[in-house]
């Protein structure tokens, strides 16, 4: 009880002084980019000018410019990888026409040296605020609930621009929970974690990430044992760095030798032609070094819902679902090797301090990436941060008491 309110004073002072430090900085342009991307992906965009959020996206990004020039010390060393990966995120942002890739490298940089839990904690409570008043305005039509029909099923996206995409949040959502709450894991989150799930299923027909979601319980069941009772002490967990490299190789080489009338056929039905499609984008626009503009056409928002309802036929419909294909064929090359490297070498460190909660998640996020193109989207995936910020070791974890909400 004395903690608490210990803590709450020194919350309190802070308000009241308004401390301008490094990790006060990087707070404020972290809430207000993932305001700013939260909103990209409802339909509260049918009342607010795309160039005001990206204004607000830029206004977070000078910010973060401003603590890494002032509130931040280098070694040579980290002054050098820093700039080159900022200057060839910039590089690709003009070829592309894209600038999730180099967001996402500045909140990754610019977060060394802030703790990774609070980073987690903010972001449950802003986007889990943000994905329940978004469902309301939408379950009182305030803003648009798009609803899909599919094989005489109706998908809900519920205020979100498409139905797999309100089940993406639901899931990254669910994979923050879990990072907080890892030492408190136990059959009844599990149970939580199925009804989930199942309600994922009903309404939105998402049925990948009602998977991903579902994949969730064995792999934090296994992590946990590993971190508490020293479970598979040379087993899965201890390779799981790989895990993004190799699921990122399989996807490239399965999209490159695709054929409709090969052994891949009946595992691209099962992803909803999601190999098809990133063949397509390998055939039509190639590889660059640097980054390229790829023009895609998809069934969420306004405008994608139109297209649907027109004919709802694959011709009209082309999107590089998989985040690791996406991720070379748009952002390049050089963005593609730095980001699979960086997190492969991110979790090998989280395996080698034993912290198990961020390896599972790690590899949890590497599934998704397969499948989804959320990778470098913070509405979603806050997990990159990980990279640069301060994390927990596994004696660290072990301390932690009750529930870290």
């Amino acid at each position: 009880m004395e903690i608490q309110k210990k803590r709450l004073r020194e919350a309190i002072n802070d308000i009241i002084t308004i401390r301008v430090d490094a990790r006060s900085i990087y707070f404020v342009a972290f809430t207000l980019y993932l305001i700013v991307a939260f909103l990209k992906t409802t339909m509260i965009t049918d009342y607010l000018s795309a160039h005001i959020l990206n204004y607000g996206a830029y206004f977070s990004m000078g910010i973060l410019a401003f603590k890494w020039l002032f509130f931040s010390k280098f070694t040579k060393r980290q002054l050098i990888i820093e700039l080159a990966v900022l200057l060839f995120a910039g590089l690709s942002w003009l070829k592309s026409g894209d600038p999730l890739g180099f967001y996402m490298a500045a909140l990754v940089i610019t977060a060394r040296g802030q703790n990774f839990k609070e980073i987690i904690k903010w972001y449950v409570i802003l986007a889990t605020v943000m994905l329940a008043l978004t469902v309301i305005l939408s379950e009182v039509n305030i803003i648009k609930n798009l609803s899909y029909l599919r094989a005489a099923h109706i998908r809900y996206a519920f205020g979100i621009v498409y139905p797999t995409d309100f089940a993406s949040h639901v899931f990254y959502l669910m994979l923050a929970y879990c990072y907080l709450c890892f030492h408190s894991l136990n059959y009844k989150y599990y149970w939580g974690l199925v009804i989930v799930a199942g309600l994922i299923y009903y309404f939105a027909d998402a049925r990948l990430d009602t998977i991903l979601i579902l994949a969730i319980i064995p792999v934090m069941i296994i992590a946990k044992k590993k971190q508490y009772d020293n479970f598979d002490s040379s087993g899965l967990l201890n390779y799981s760095w790989m895990a993004t490299g190799v699921l990122a190789y399989l996807a490239i080489v399965a999209a490159i030798f695709y054929d409709s009338t090969g052994p891949l056929s009946p595992i691209n039905r099962l992803l909803s032609s999601r190999i098809a499609l990133s063949h397509s984008g390998f055939t039509k626009y190639g590889v660059s070094i640097i980054g390229q503009k790829v023009k895609e056409y998809g069934w969420g928002g306004a405008q994608g819902f139109k297209n649907f309802n027109v004919g709802g036929q694959l011709h009209q419909y082309f999107m590089l679902d998989s985040s690791f294909v996406r991720l070379l064929l748009i952002y390049g090359i050089v963005a593609f090797l730095i980001t699979i490297v960086a997190i492969s070498y991110t979790t090998l460190k989280a395996t080698q301090i034993d912290n198990f909660a961020l390896v599972a998640i790690l590899l949890l996020v590497a599934l998704s990436c397969l499948i989804d193109q959320h990778m470098l989207e913070l509405a979603y995936n806050p997990f990159y941060i990980a990279i640069c910020a301060s994390i927990e070791s596994g004696s660290q974890l072990k301390k932690r008491v009750g529930i870290t909400l």
